[in-house]
């Protein structure tokens, strides 16, 4: 479920910025959190983050001004993409 709240926070902030995305993930992990603690809400956490997700693939495209806040996304990424090989390389030697 950790991977799921992790996943919902990428999709969000390659649409709509990091900020949202950390939002989206800290949101997406408390619902999991809350259907393990109530199993009987359980389904309905599994479908809330669905139509969330469904709804951010859906609206994310069409949104007007996206290019600026993919560009920041995918240049965090290559960043830390960029330190964990070179940690990696580092502790190789």
């Amino acid at each position: 479920m950790i991977l799921g709240a992790l996943v919902i926070g990428a999709i969000t902030a390659y649409y709509f910025g990091m900020r949202a995305g950390a939002f989206a993930a800290v949101g997406a992990a408390g619902l999991f959190v809350m259907g393990i603690l109530m199993p009987s809400k359980l389904l309905y956490t599994y479908g809330f983050v669905a139509a969330f997700v469904v709804g951010v693939l859906l609206i994310g495209p069409r949104l007007p001004g996206r290019n600026e806040k993919k560009a920041d996304f995918l240049r965090i990424a290559r960043m830390g993409t960029g330190k964990a090989l070179r940690l990696f390389r580092k502790l190789r030697r």
